[in-house]
């Protein structure tokens, strides 16, 4: 990552470049795709929407971290929104990442 430093502050805890947004409809949601870089060269993926369905113990969640591309962090992202995604499954539903 380039020199960060105009960026450093005793108060910033982390600092990360935002790479690519990506924005996906899946059924009739749209659920958008944030991939960063951080200060220690590793690319992250965040996204807007997290996919819950009464057959599963919770929502749909995968770590985000440490990945060595951004093509890595993108099929990483793309399994988290579709790998469990049920289009005939009219209970699940999309929760909103209050953290994206």
């Amino acid at each position: 990552m380039e020199d960060t430093g105009i960026l450093e502050n005793q108060h910033f805890s982390d600092i990360q470049k935002v790479i690519s947004e990506w924005q996906v409809k899946i059924g009739e949601q749209v659920v958008r795709i944030r991939i960063t870089l951080d200060n220690n060269g590793y690319y992250q993926f965040y996204t807007s929407h997290h996919y819950q369905s009464p057959e599963l113990a919770g929502r749909v969640t995968s770590t985000n971290g440490n990945l060595g591309t951004e093509t890595e962090a993108l099929l990483a992202a793309e399994r988290q929104i579709a790998g469990m995604y049920n289009p005939d499954d009219k209970k699940s539903t999309w929760i909103v990442n209050t953290s994206f």
